[in-house]
């Protein structure tokens, strides 16, 4: 990716935050899974691949959380020595995969687990509508005219079919994915993650 690119991707605002408060990018330093200095450095940015976008559920925790804590770096999502982190890191790196971008389908609205998150969902505590919105400014920021777009667990998968994809708004960025797939949770109750994504991602080591 070129370095004007990722300047405008980091530099995307939604609903008050830039994109790298809350996503991130498939790249880590082994070394320390908590570094995300080194994805500035211009090397690491022509490794980044914006045509390739996984899409997780939400931030876990409490409501909120992660907007104001201090000490939370830019691109720190998905990048922790936590077991789904970890996970997420060992199935990518040095794959065709690494570099891709990495976010949430449910924006600013951190809950303990996925069933709280779909509980305050159905009980319309949350404003899908926004949320919509969001995701399509995100993925028109990417700039790329083609996105291989890939929904981690059924929880995503189904709010991206029943409130994203076929709504009219959402057709103006629908034209860029190429395709999408449901490719399973990295959650730490499924154990058997990385042995499934070998039937649906070519996860050899390059």
């Amino acid at each position: 990716m070129e370095k004007k690119q990722y300047e405008k991707i980091k530099g995307t605002v939604l609903n008050g935050y830039t994109l790298d408060r809350i996503a991130s990018w498939a790249i880590w330093d082994s070394k320390n899974l908590y570094n995300t200095q080194f994805i500035d450095d211009e090397k690491t940015i022509e490794r980044l691949n914006p045509n390739i976008v996984f899409v997780a559920l939400n931030f876990a925790g409490i409501d909120d959380d992660h907007k104001n804590d201090p000490s939370w770096k830019s691109w720190q999502n998905f990048h922790s020595d936590r077991r789904m982190d970890k996970r997420i890191y060992d199935v990518f790196s040095s794959t065709i995969y690494e570099g891709a971008y990495m976010t949430d389908i449910i924006k600013y609205s951190a809950t303990p687990d996925a069933e709280a998150l779909m509980e305050k969902i159905k009980a319309g505590e949350i404003d899908m509508e926004l949320q919509l919105k969001m995701f399509i400014e995100e993925i028109k920021a990417l700039g790329s005219d083609s996105i291989d777009l890939y929904l981690m667990g059924n929880n995503p998968y189904d709010i991206y079919t029943k409130y994203f994809m076929n709504r009219s708004e959402f057709s103006s960025v629908k034209r860029k994915i190429k395709s999408y797939k449901n490719i399973g949770s990295a959650s730490p109750a499924n154990t058997g993650w990385s042995n499934n994504l070998e039937t649906i991602l070519d996860l050899k080591k390059v």
